[in-house]
């Protein structure tokens, strides 16, 4: 993006010495260089890449929303069944190798690990 930019100053800058006639090319030279080198010249870069950050942080934080309420929509349909109207309670979870149901810890942890 920025040799995109560069490229497109130089040109501006070319078609601008193609078109001047001579006697005024040395004051629109020297005003360009003048302002290359000056302080203004920092801020166009400067804004430019605040304004495009801060778009993308824009677009990035709707992207994540959409995918944090899709995510939650499909774990309300596999978890609950609250969108089908059949709310079921998970049966046997064991994936910690902790069984809810009697409150011990269970050797299958190291099995099951091992299937997988």
């Amino acid at each position: 993006m920025s040799g995109l930019i560069i490229f497109a100053v130089v040109c501006w800058i070319f078609y601008i010495t193609y078109k001047l006639p001579p006697e005024s090319l040395e004051s629109v030279l020297g005003g360009i260089g003048s302002f290359l080198i000056s302080e203004k010249f920092c801020f166009f870069p400067l804004i430019s890449v605040l304004v495009a950050s801060v778009i993308a942080n824009i677009v990035q934080a709707k992207v994540y929303r959409s995918h944090i309420q899709d995510l939650t929509e499909h774990r309300k349909y596999l978890v609950h069944g609250i969108t089908t109207g059949e709310l079921k309670p998970l049966v046997d979870h064991k994936s910690s190798g902790f069984d809810i149901k009697s409150n011990s810890v269970t050797g299958r942890q190291g099995e099951e690990n091992v299937d997988r």
